[in-house]
């Protein structure tokens, strides 16, 4: 399942898995990428079977973020799936 939502101004999108979750990868991404990359789109559609959540952001300035406030600890702490 995948869930689009924002903590804040951060754009997040979670890859949920079928099965029970015990592990959880993140993915950030690099200089020009986004949340959208068909790289993160591709991981997470194939962990769409296993036990793992992989959770993709939107860093300032990329993608749906047009932010320029800087991701603090607390904004990524505050996401309930």
């Amino acid at each position: 399942m995948i869930k689009d939502l924002s903590v804040g101004e951060i754009p997040i999108r979670i890859y949920k898995p079928n099965n029970p979750v015990n592990q959880v990868l993140i993915g950030v991404h690099g200089f020009t990428g986004s949340q959208d990359s068909e790289t993160y789109t591709y991981l997470g559609n194939h962990l769409e079977d296993t036990n793992i959540m992989f959770i993709t952001f939107d860093l300032p300035n990329h993608g749906k973020n047009i932010n320029e406030t800087p991701i603090t600890l607390q904004k990524c702490l505050i996401v309930n799936v």
